[in-house]
C-alpha cells in the first residue's frame, strides 16, 4: 500500500494583504520577510511532494519486480558469452547438416562413394551434428531463463547470480562438453578438417566458454586467470602456459593423425604424412612432448623454489631451456609448414606449431627482459 505524506504548512495569521501589495512594489534587491517565508514554504512543499512519491514507489511490490531489482539477470556479463556460444553452435550445426546433405547427394555414384567416405568418418559427422544441436538447446534455455520474471525468477536468480557455484558447475560442464566436441569437429577425418566454418566455430565455442568461466571468477570476487598468471613470481608464467597449451595441441594432433593413417592407410590425402620416416615421427613427437613436459617442470620450479642460492642458478638454466625452445620451434615452423611441407593447411597441428613458435619467442623475451645478466650491464 502506498504511504501518503501530508505536509501541513504553518501560518502566522498576522499577514496583511496591504503589506503584501507593498512588498510586491519594493525593489527585488531588498526582499521582505514575507517573501522569504513564501519561498521557504514553496521549497518545503516541493521536497515533501518528491519524498511522498519516492516513499510510495518504494513500497509498491507488484509480482516479482522487487525480487529482480538489483538482481537483474539480463545485465549479467555472462549472458553475452552464452549468446556467442549459441551462435557459434548454430553455425556448426547448419554447416554440418549442409555438408552431410552434399555428401548424400554425391553418393549417387559408386566411384564418388569411396572418396567421400575417406574425407569424413561417419561417427564424426554424426558427432558434429549432435554436439552442436545439444549446445544450441542448452545455451538457448540458459538465455531464456535469464529473462524469466514470471515462472521461477527466484530459482534462476539463485542459480545465475554472481558467485553461484551452480552456474560455475554449468560452465565447467559446457567447457568439458565442448572440449570433446572440438575434438570431434576438428580432428582428422572430421567435418572441420574440410569445412573452415565448422573448424573455427567449434574452437570459438570452447574459447568463449573458458572466457565465461573467467568472467564468473570476477563476479565471485576471485582473480581472473590472467591476473593469476600475471601476479605469479615469474614473469614467464603467462607465456609458458601458452607455450604448454599449443605444444600439447600439437602433440595430440600428431597422435590423432598417426592413428587416423593406420585406420585409412589407402587414403591419398594423407600420403604426405604416411611418407614420413620413423625418424621424423620420433623427432616430432619428442619435440612436442618434450616442450609440454618441460613447460610443466619450469612452472612447478618457478612456483615452489624459494631458496635464493638455488634460484639464482636456476634462472640461467631456465633461460637456456627457453632459448632451446625458440631454436627448435623456429626450425619446426620452417621445416614443417612450408609450401611443399607436410603441414600446409588450416588444422590443429598447423596452429599448434605456429602457436608454439610464437609463444617460444614471447617466453624467451619475457625472461630476457626480467633477468639481470652481468655481461650485458
Amino acid at each position: 500500500m502506498p504511504i501518503r505524506i501530508t505536509l501541513v504548512e504553518e501560518t502566522t495569521g498576522f499577514e496583511n494583504p496591504d503589506n503584501n501589495s507593498e512588498n510586491q512594489n519594493r525593489p527585488s534587491a531588498t526582499p521582505s520577510s514575507s517573501l522569504r517565508r513564501n519561498e521557504s514554504r514553496n521549497a518545503t512543499t516541493f521536497v515533501g511532494r518528491h519524498i511522498s512519491r519516492a516513499a510510495s514507489r518504494s513500497l509498491i511490490s507488484s509480482g516479482n519486480r522487487s525480487l529482480v531489482g538489483d538482481n537483474d539477470m539480463t545485465a549479467s556479463p555472462r549472458l553475452l558469452g552464452y549468446a556467442f556460444s549459441f551462435v557459434a553452435s548454430l553455425v556448426v550445426l547448419v554447416s554440418s547438416i549442409l555438408f552431410k546433405q552434399n555428401i548424400d547427394l554425391e553418393r549417387g555414384s559408386a566411384e564418388e562413394f569411396e572418396e567421400v567416405e575417406l574425407i569424413v568418418e561417419d561417427w564424426k559427422m554424426s558427432g558434429a551434428i549432435a554436439f552442436s544441436a545439444v549446445s544450441c538447446m542448452l545455451c538457448s534455455l540458459i538465455m531464456l531463463v535469464h529473462f524469466d520474471t514470471v515462472c521461477l525468477p527466484r530459482v534462476w536468480i539463485r542459480v545465475f547470480k554472481n558467485g553461484s557455484r551452480i552456474e560455475r558447475n554449468i560452465i565447467a560442464f559446457l567447457i568439458m562438453f565442448w572440449a570433446a566436441g572440438t575434438y570431434t569437429c576438428t580432428s582428422a577425418y572430421s567435418v572441420g578438417y574440410v569445412q573452415p566454418n565448422v573448424y573455427f566455430s567449434s574452437w570459438l565455442c570452447l574459447v568463449v566458454l573458458v572466457h565465461n568461466y573467467d568472467t564468473w571468477r570476477l563476479g565471485a570476487k576471485y582473480k581472473s586467470l590472467y591476473q593469476v598468471a600475471i601476479g605469479s613470481r615469474s614473469p614467464t608464467t603467462l607465456n609458458l602456459v601458452g607455450l604448454g597449451f599449443f605444444s600439447l595441441l600439437s602433440l595430440l594432433s600428431l597422435v590423432d593423425i598417426y592413428t587416423a593413417i593406420r585406420r585409412h592407410s589407402d587414403d591419398p590425402t594423407m600420403k604426405t604424412f604416411d611418407d614420413l620416416s620413423e625418424v621424423a615421427w620420433i623427432f616430432s613427437l619428442g619435440v612436442f612432448a618434450g616442450t609440454f613436459g618441460l613447460c610443466l617442470i619450469i612452472l612447478v620450479f618457478n612456483h615452489y623454489v624459494n631458496h635464493a642460492k638455488f634460484k639464482s642458478l636456476w634462472i640461467y638454466g631456465e633461460g637456456l631451456i627457453l632459448f632451446a625452445f625458440m631454436a627448435v620451434w623456429t626450425f619446426s615452423v620452417f621445416a614443417g609448414t612450408g609450401v611443399t611441407s607436410v603441414i600446409n593447411d588450416a588444422s590443429n597441428i598447423y596452429f599448434g606449431v605456429w602457436g608454439s613458435f610464437l609463444f617460444s619467442i614471447l617466453t624467451f623475451g619475457s625472461w630476457f627482459q626480467d633477468v639481470d645478466i652481468p655481461l650485458l650491464e
